[in-house]
């Protein structure tokens, strides 16, 4: 089954899909009952009968009036060399970075005469799911995916393999899954921004991030965390905590910011995991007033966001978007036609570049 993060129903999908296409029904033949995925999966009528509707959504089984539900023809999956289109998954539009990657990937993509499919899986495991299998339904040549955060999806990647559609992760990975990445040297941005902070003369730097489950973020905190103890500064768990930041709402006081400027020992930097989280946390910070307020002053883990945030920033890491992109698009064809399971997979880290301003601090009353 899949993860169980999902909807009951969208894992009694998942599962029934994949038992249909390994073979396990006939086309033609009654497929279970909405009595039976109860008894089965031990869920109500309703949970079953949506499993059933979204089966029936995808092609996958008909419906006829009076005689049940019957296994559909399958459609013959794309033989390997023939499509002539990369799907790109990404979790969502809004980020200047991952505009960036989707660029790069296009511009390799159009000089080799391939057509780039974008799936925007609008941060749902299940749409990003859905991505990955119609991939290996056959629908394209290769994958390259900017994963949602969250567990991997074994499911959908056994699919891939067994349709033999090679896989690219860009940005972050799935540790537990073998195969080509590319990704920046994360650990160094927490590193050398915390290293710039510190040599600014802060002592106690708060961490405000956006995702919290993947591997760019945690890396990131690892660097953090890595500058902190060489320079033998506390590591103080209202800072440090990797939590992901929602701006204050009608429940006063609740915000992660408000958290640790109220607390025993107040930030007088904020390192914040990108643009638009340093934005939305510039906002609340406007909110509190500033009269007779601390200076706090802002440092970015990339460049982008909903507006120019650069002049309020004192350090930034500014990141090799496009290069990315189109090295995990060389990357990709230049596996197709290959077995997608390969011993030597390619791990990329593209470096990074820092850099400083000297602005004023931001003042705050907490």
């Amino acid at each position: 089954m899949p993860s169980s993060k999902q909807p009951k129903y969208a894992q009694i999908k998942a599962d029934l899909r994949l038992q249909i296409l390994q073979g396990a029904f006939t086309p033609g033949q009654p497929f279970v009952t909405q009595q039976q995925i109860c008894d089965l999966y031990a869920v109500s009528m309703l949970t079953a009968a949506r499993a059933l509707n979204e089966l029936e959504f995808e092609g996958l089984v008909t419906r006829q009036r009076g005689r049940g539900t019957f296994v559909a023809e399958l459609r013959a999956p794309a033989k390997v060399g023939e499509s002539k289109s990369i799907m790109c998954i990404v979790p969502g539009l809004t980020s200047g970075h991952v505009a960036n990657v989707v660029r790069g990937i296009e511009s390799v993509c159009d000089s080799r005469d391939y057509q780039l499919v974008l799936a925007d899986s609008h941060g749902s495991e299940e749409r990003q799911s859905r991505s990955l299998q119609r991939a290996a339904a056959g629908e394209v040549a290769g994958v390259i995916i900017y994963p949602v955060e969250g567990a991997a999806d074994e499911e959908s990647i056994a699919q891939l393999r067994a349709a033999n559609v090679p896989i690219v992760f860009a940005d972050r990975y799935w540790p537990d899954i073998p195969a080509d990445a590319v990704i920046l040297d994360d650990f160094a941005i927490g590193y050398e921004l915390t290293r710039k902070l510190i040599a600014r003369g802060h002592r106690s730097i708060g961490t405000v991030w956006g995702e919290v489950a993947c591997t760019s973020v945690r890396d990131r905190l690892a660097g953090h965390l890595r500058a902190l103890r060489e320079h033998e500064l506390p590591v103080i768990g209202e800072l440090t905590a990797l939590r992901p930041y929602l701006p204050a709402s009608a429940s006063a006081g609740t915000s992660v910011l408000k958290r640790m400027f109220t607390g025993t020992v107040p930030p007088t930097a904020l390192l914040c995991a990108n643009g638009f989280v340093l934005a939305s946390a510039m906002n609340e910070l406007a909110e509190w007033g500033a009269d007779g307020a601390e200076p706090v002053e802002l440092a970015g883990m990339d460049e982008a966001g909903p507006y120019d945030t650069l002049p309020l920033t004192v350090a930034s890491a500014a990141l090799p978007s496009t290069e990315m992109g189109s090295r995990a698009a060389e990357i990709l064809l230049g596996r197709l036609g290959a077995p997608s399971v390969s011993d030597d997979t390619a791990h990329i880290v593209l470096p990074v570049e820092i850099h400083v301003r000297d602005v004023p601090a931001v003042l705050i009353q907490a």
